[in-house]
């Protein structure tokens, strides 16, 4: 499926269209939202969003046929850097909700006293080849949670580049793949 097929699927629902893409991976994320201007928010918090910017999570507003869209559409999209969602949901809305899910901690024995210590991590949901595998591993409450806020949240399979997407209807969560995206 070529680019312009993406698009039109992404671009399919007449609501928003956001991506939360992966400064880490995609360098020329942070000089392109200078350029392009486009409505977008840090993930990060507080010292994080300054100490980490070149290497934070961001959610952009996406439009059809805006340049910054059509260059997520040709750059970002393929290498592993973004997920994207459509939601009636305003950005300020859906950051926050979004940020929400970036901070995790565990108990782990300490490696020197074997007693219990808390382990403190980011959560890389926004990479598509964690976010399966995350939403797979936590419990209905959670993946329901994590979904409430967009109508579809999509990632790509980079096994064999299908677009798969979430979707809830009637309280039921659904999986769908569209093959050979990009």
């Amino acid at each position: 499926m070529q680019k312009s097929k993406l698009s039109s699927v992404l671009f399919a629902e007449h609501t928003s269209l956001y991506a939360i893409i992966d400064a880490a991976k995609i360098e020329e994320l942070t000089t392109n939202l200078l350029i392009y201007e486009p409505n977008y928010r840090i993930l990060f918090e507080g010292q994080d969003a300054i100490e980490l910017e070149e290497v934070a999570p961001y959610m952009v507003e996406l439009h059809e046929n805006d340049p910054f869209s059509q260059w997520v559409m040709e750059e970002v999209y393929g290498n592993d850097g973004a997920i994207f969602l459509q939601s009636r949901y305003d950005i300020d809305m859906l950051a926050t909700h979004f940020k929400s899910f970036l901070h995790v901690s565990r108990e782990i024995a300490h490696p020197e006293t074997g007693k219990p210590v808390i382990q403190e991590g980011i959560l890389a949901y926004y990479d598509p080849r964690m976010l399966p595998e995350w939403l797979e591993s936590v419990d209905a409450e959670k993946k329901r949670s994590f979904l409430s806020m967009s109508e579809k949240l999509f990632y790509e399979d980079m096994t064999d580049k299908s677009l798969i997407y979430y979707y809830t209807t009637d309280g039921i969560q659904h999986q769908y793949s569209i093959s050979e995206v990009a």
